[in-house]
């Protein structure tokens, strides 16, 4: 029997690299047990990221290597996948398409987060073998005691109030603030000491009861004097809007300090900075003050995302087991790779 396979390996092998030289679509380029997988359904999943290697910049030798790179973690991919819908089909586990696109369609449509991006996983993939490990625990009786710990992605509460116990900074939020700016450059009003002298003028103004909006559109050099020094502006969804900001998001760290140590209302003094030619004075429109997230509000979060992480590393454990008890032909295929 060993001899037998080890023809069929020399075999193939050789169909293998024919056909990669050829590329020719029927060319198997994996066995999964009693399964195939083509060069076709290979570059059918790689389409897209093989057309940007081509187009980039790198040299022959370095588009070869990214070639040879995509296609082993990919074709690894599909050979994990096919393991896991063989280990399904073995328990009469189905999941129907319609049930993968509604959990796919609910999991983007949640706000919680989630430890992977869409770049980083199949989501598709994710959730086919979320509920595959799912169906799984629950024949649970027919595996180990060691491989039911594995496939188990059940999280305590005690394990989601330990979380949030210790990541407590991930659930304080910051104070935010809404800001007006009126923004003097220095070469259009007579140089810095001048500029400044005029700032002073400003400010005392303000504080007498000068609007500041009205100020702003006489006086602000900045890009929304117009409408009244409403600056920053922060993106949100693909626009630029007047909106709160944190710390760290829309100013230079000398302004921001002074900006974030004044209480609603309140008008700076004259802020020059030491790396542009201009100085600000700014107003604090409104606060949106911050706090810790209470637990009751952050644990179906919290419960989500170790959630999720223990899916993947359910995943990847029980990919492992496949992989040890099936035949997998090209058999270096998952060298170093645990």
């Amino acid at each position: 029997m060993q001899i037998r396979w080890l023809l069929i390996t020399a075999f193939l092998f050789s169909i293998l690299i024919m056909g990669i030289a050829q590329e020719r679509s029927d060319t198997i380029v994996a066995i999964v047990n009693e399964e195939i997988i083509t060069y076709g359904e290979l570059v059918d999943k790689i389409r897209e990221p093989l057309q940007e290697i081509e187009a980039s910049s790198g040299s022959l030798r370095e588009k070869e290597v990214q070639r040879q790179t995509i296609m082993q973690k990919v074709l690894q991919d599909m050979v994990d996948q096919k393991l896991m819908l063989q280990e399904a089909k073995r328990y009469n586990i189905n999941i129907s398409d319609k049930t993968i696109k509604e959990k796919v369609e609910e999991e983007l449509s949640s706000k919680s987060s989630t430890p992977f991006s869409a770049s980083e996983v199949d989501l598709e993939e994710l959730m086919r073998s979320q509920l595959t490990l799912r169906e799984l625990f629950q024949k649970k009786t027919t595996y180990s005691k060691e491989v039911r710990a594995v496939i188990d992605t059940f999280v305590p509460p005690m394990e989601v109030k330990y979380y949030y116990e210790r990541n407590i900074a991930e659930f304080t939020k910051q104070n935010k603030i809404k800001t007006r700016f009126i923004t003097l450059f220095y070469s259009r009003n007579g140089g810095r000491e001048q500029t400044l002298a005029k700032a002073d003028g400003i400010v005392k103004q303000l504080r007498e009861g000068a609007s500041f909006e009205e100020m702003a559109r006489l006086h602000s050099n900045g890009p929304y004097a117009k409408e009244g020094g409403t600056w920053p502006r922060i993106e949100r969804d693909g626009a630029e809007v007047w909106d709160f900001f944190g710390k760290g998001e829309a100013l230079h760290r000398e302004v921001e300090d002074i900006a974030f140590s004044l209480k609603q209302g309140e008008i700076s003094e004259p802020i020059p900075l030491d790396s542009e030619p201009w100085c600000h004075i700014v107003k604090i429109e409104a606060i949106q003050y911050g706090g810790v997230v209470p637990f009751e509000e952050a644990q179906e979060m919290i419960r989500i995302k170790l959630r999720n992480e223990k899916v993947l590393a359910a995943l990847m454990q029980m990919r492992a087991r496949l992989r040890e008890r099936a035949f997998i032909w090209p058999p270096n295929l998952f060298e170093g790779k645990k």
